[in-house]
């Protein structure tokens, strides 16, 4: 069975895969039946080019604005690859820096709208796009270039009766283990692809407004 590793501690593993389960499940299986068959005529990430270059993954924190990130990697001429989170798509589009691969997770339907602008459009055949199986069917229609398919994971995937095994077993798409954030799945895709070394920015999760509230400490303690 085809999965990228990472080593989760016991009880923050159980809890994600019980959230999961719990308010996710319904919606995750609706979109992966809808999705079949267009996932099983599409390349898996398995796929994606191998490389020795270096990679920038770029997620949407408020550190990406406060220390103009962007507009430094447009004037920089990077020549790794550019890994974006969904949400930054666009912003990174009108700074003048165009990534090489936008990821997509999460089934909820307004991430469409991360991809439903002119300006993705236009790029459309510049930028190629990891989604996990379980997107909602109008992304996969909306965005017209290049499609690359993994599985999230639903529980735990080492267990006989796993649920994350049998959909692999029906489309062998590689599993890439789910942690709660996009941003994470582009690490794992950038790692994937033997980039070396990976860059993070805008990766701080809003750490800058949660800084003002009285119970951040707390917060930062149990993350």
């Amino acid at each position: 069975m085809a999965k990228i590793n990472i080593n989760l501690d016991p009880k923050t593993k159980e809890q994600i895969m019980k959230n999961t389960l719990t308010n996710q499940l319904p919606i995750w299986m609706r979109n992966f039946a809808r999705n079949i068959p267009t996932i099983m005529k599409s390349p898996d990430i398995r796929e994606l080019r191998r490389t020795d270059r270096s990679a920038i993954v770029i997620g949407a924190g408020p550190s990406i604005k406060k220390y103009k990130h962007l507009e430094i990697l447009a004037k920089s001429n990077y020549k790794g690859v550019i890994i974006a989170t969904d949400r930054i798509l666009v912003e990174c589009i009108k700074k003048g820096v165009i990534p090489d691969i936008v990821c997509s997770v999460d089934a909820d339907p307004t991430i469409i709208t991360f991809y439903n602008h002119e300006l993705v459009h236009k790029n459309r055949k510049k930028i190629s796009a990891v989604l996990s199986t379980v997107v909602d069917p109008l992304l996969i229609k909306t965005f017209k270039g290049r499609k690359y398919f993994f599985h999230p994971t639903f529980d735990d995937m080492n267990s006989l009766t796993s649920l994350t095994r049998a959909v692999h077993y029906m489309t062998r798409n590689i599993i890439i283990p789910s942690i709660g954030d996009v941003g994470s799945n582009c690490w794992y895709i950038a790692k994937f692809m033997e980039c070396n070394p990976i860059c993070l920015i805008g990766m701080d999760h809003s750490e800058f407004e949660l800084e003002d509230l009285g119970d951040y400490k707390q917060m930062k303690e149990n993350l």
